[in-house]
């Protein structure tokens, strides 16, 4: 808690993340990759 000053033992972590494509999104950008080297030769 706050107000006098101590603490109580509680500390707030922030914690981050970084968004992690699935599987079958993956495999789609992989892809449509491949498919746009295709067609560029």
């Amino acid at each position: 808690m706050q107000g006098n000053g101590q603490t109580d033992g509680f500390a707030l972590q922030v914690v981050s993340f970084t968004a992690v494509p699935t599987p079958g999104s993956a495999a789609l950008l992989g892809l449509a990759g491949i498919l746009v080297t295709r067609r560029r030769r």
